[in-house]
């Protein structure tokens, strides 16, 4: 930030003495270019403080509109149900669940629309499911592949603890569904061992 600063500045200066000030925007332009993306990276691997403010839901609603702005494409976002608190734990990791699924649309499915789906059950369960019409991909193949699918592999590795469970709907040229599901019995335990004790 320091060094696209200097560079605007030397900018402002040759613009006044009418000197060509273009290579050093360009300069400043990619310097903020690069700390944005280590920003995001930074904040995206602390606890999300979107949902201590906003809560699931908005925080969801508000990655959703981050990601589309940040890759042209339409991200529908929506909430079924009757929202409640959930523990934290479940909060984060179906968020982190959220932005490891459009990393994997930004970076593969060349999609031109995405729908996120946040559902809360009657019954006190709740899921979140990606889905997009992008180009897919070999499932199977990809599972079997140790170089390939870690992001698919550090999603369920996040909810198997929870008692959740992640389903992934994928072939090639039919675009993909990722979807996590915590049953109402696991979201109970889950706020049970929350709470301390009274």
């Amino acid at each position: 930030l320091v060094s696209a600063k200097l560079l605007v500045e030397a900018a402002v200066e040759d613009a006044k003495a009418g000197r060509p000030a273009e290579a050093r925007l360009g300069g400043a332009l990619a310097r903020l270019n690069d700390a944005l993306v280590e920003v995001r990276g930074i904040s995206h691997r602390l606890r999300p403080a979107l949902l201590d403010t906003l809560g699931l839901p908005s925080a969801l609603a508000h990655l959703s509109d981050e990601t589309a702005e940040a890759l042209g494409v339409p991200i529908a976002a929506h909430t079924t149900g009757i929202p409640r608190a959930l523990p934290d734990a479940l909060n984060t990791v179906l968020f982190r669940i959220a932005q490891e699924a459009f990393a994997n649309v930004a970076k593969h499915a060349r999609a031109t629309q995405v729908e996120l789906a946040l559902s809360f059950d009657e019954d006190g369960g709740v899921s979140l499911s990606i889905t997009d019409d992008g180009v897919g991909f070999d499932l199977p193949a990809v599972q079997l592949d140790p170089r390939r699918g870690l992001g698919l592999r550090s999603m369920r590795e996040r909810l198997e603890p929870l008692g959740g469970v992640l389903e992934i709907d994928s072939r090639p040229g039919h675009g993909t569904q990722v979807m996590a599901a915590v049953g109402a019995r696991e979201v109970q335990a889950l706020t049970v061992r929350a709470d301390p004790p009274g």
